[in-house]
This record gives structure tokens, C-alpha cells and sequence, in this order.
């Protein structure tokens, strides 16, 4: 092979090399996340996720998601939320694709009057999955 042609043949494989490892990676890129996650969220004011299973939570991140999303895998979970004036970590089962949004509500207490309580309730069907005794 001619020496001079070599730094040409170089750079023509280093650049099929590079590309190669970015379409690599591009392909690893799940930009369908939303269908393989469920996602919970405060109440866009003071409440937030603390812990999802005793851990911090992994938080939605892209151009287009909304701030304050926390993410998890479909299935049973322990959520702690922060910002509340008594504790709630509540243990429900989350699916895919769905979003779940702590919400606060007054409840008549015989005792008391009425008393604050807050409920985890999926976004899409309204159904609450938690709320506090």
C-alpha cells in the first residue's frame, strides 16, 4: 500500500467507526419511555415525591417533559411525599402509561368537623389508588 494514501484510508474508517457508534447509541435512546414508566407527581404547588420505595426518585428528563415528573417501572410501590402537613407514603400499584397525582380533600369527622386528607389518584380514569385513614 502507498504511504501517502494511508492517512486517507485512516480517516475514512474513523469516520465510519464514528458513525457506526452513534447510530449505536442513538438506537439505545428510548424516546417512547412514557409506555414502559408510570408517572407520579405533586400537586404543582408545595407537594412533591420525596422517596419512591425508600429511594430518590428517578426524575422525567427530555425538552418536552413536564418538570416535578418522577418515574418507576409498572408495579407495587411505596411513595413518600414531602410538603405535607402530616406524613403519607402510600403503597399502591401503578401501571404503564399512567400518571398519578396526590390530591388534597376535606372529609366530615363526627369528632372534629371536617378533617384534610390526601389521596393519590390516577390522572386519566380518576380512580383513587390511596388515601389517608
Amino acid at each position: 500500500m502507498n504511504i501517502r494514501f494511508y492517512p486517507i484510508i485512516c480517516s475514512i474508517a474513523a469516520c465510519g467507526l464514528m458513525s457506526a457508534g452513534c447510530a449505536q447509541l442513538r438506537g439505545a435512546i428510548d424516546v417512547s419511555a412514557a409506555t414502559e414508566v408510570c408517572l407520579f407527581e405533586g400537586d404543582g404547588k408545595n407537594i412533591s415525591v420525596e422517596l419512591i420505595d425508600g429511594a430518590a426518585p428517578k426524575w422525567r428528563k427530555g425538552i418536552l417533559a413536564e418538570a416535578g415528573l418522577a418515574e418507576a417501572a409498572p408495579g407495587r410501590h411505596l411513595v413518600a411525599y414531602s410538603g405535607l402537613d402530616k406524613p403519607f407514603a402510600p403503597i399502591f400499584t401503578c401501571k404503564a402509561d399512567h400518571r398519578y397525582r396526590i390530591k388534597a380533600g376535606e372529609v366530615e369527622d363526627s369528632r372534629y368537623g371536617s378533617r384534610r386528607v390526601y389521596m393519590v389518584v390516577d390522572v386519566e380514569t380518576q380512580e383513587v389508588l390511596a388515601a389517608q385513614k
